[in-house]
């Protein structure tokens, strides 16, 4: 299934919850559809609300066959709606972004079986993360963590896509589940920039087994995988990093498209 939150047009206040069929939104109570909406009728909103938590996730080899796996949390007020409009301040330079998938936690997990871990997840969503290289590149001169330069704003995709959707090829009986080689593409002015298959690396069973083998991770935690071995937005046939009235869209797959778009 797909799943999403909007408002309608003429009800601002309401937030509804919906299953994105045919090209239109059903809206639901629970999994039960009780209404049709036309997209023209409505606003995509984050299909997650704010999330509890965003651990995003990094690895590295240690040795032959031999990953790492650490996460450093995101700020999940910085996560903004589909779509939007942003601005960063004037002195924020080289802003280039990243692309992760989202995995969205619908049941705790505390040292879950492997084989039950995918019972615990509601869905998966593109997920697009603004950088500067220009704050990284200061903060790795002075010896610090990547922090700032990656913890501006968060855009996600406005459909979350359930396990059996996303991953409709995956063997139960597998430790590899929960992985796949996506294709992503950047398009600025309708145009392709760049285009990409790109494996996902570390599955989504590894990532809950190491954030929840000692600590609860709770309904509602986004955990993000490492970003996907995509170019940087200046080695495109844009050649250049992000700037004011930049719009871009990022297709990610089956997950949809991300719009970019800075003010």
């Amino acid at each position: 299934m797909k799943l999403c939150r909007f408002r309608l047009a003429d009800d601002n206040n309401t937030i509804h919850t919906g299953i994105y069929k045919d090209g239109k939104i059903y809206q639901t109570e629970g999994l039960v559809p009780v209404s049709v909406h036309e997209f023209s009728n409505i606003e995509l909103l984050k299909p997650t609300g704010t999330p509890l938590s965003v651990r995003k996730y990094e690895s590295f080899n240690r040795g032959t066959n031999n990953r790492a796996l650490y996460y450093s949390y995101g700020n999940p007020t910085n996560l903004l709606e589909p779509g939007q409009y942003f601005q960063l301040n004037d002195n924020i330079e080289d802003i280039d972004i990243t692309v992760r998938i989202g995995c969205v936690i619908q049941q705790p997990c505390l040292n879950t079986g492997l084989l039950e871990i995918p019972n615990h997840i509601l869905g998966f969503l593109p997920i697009v993360e603004v950088i500067s290289r220009q704050i990284l590149d200061e903060e790795q001169v002075q010896g610090l963590p990547a922090c700032r330069g990656n913890d501006i704003v968060y855009i996600p995709g406005p459909i979350i896509i359930t396990t059996d959707e996303c991953y409709p090829e995956k063997k139960e009986d597998s430790l590899d589940n929960l992985t796949s080689i996506w294709n992503v593409s950047y398009s600025a002015d309708n145009n392709e920039i760049g285009n990409w298959n790109v494996d996902q690396g570390v599955s989504f069973v590894d990532m809950i087994k190491h954030a929840s083998h000692h600590i609860l991770v709770h309904p509602g935690e986004m955990l993000l995988s490492p970003p996907l071995n995509v170019p940087s937005i200046k080695e495109t046939s844009l050649k250049r990093y992000l700037q004011a009235g930049d719009s871009l869209s990022i297709k990610v797959g089956d997950l949809g498209i991300v719009q970019v778009k800075l003010l």
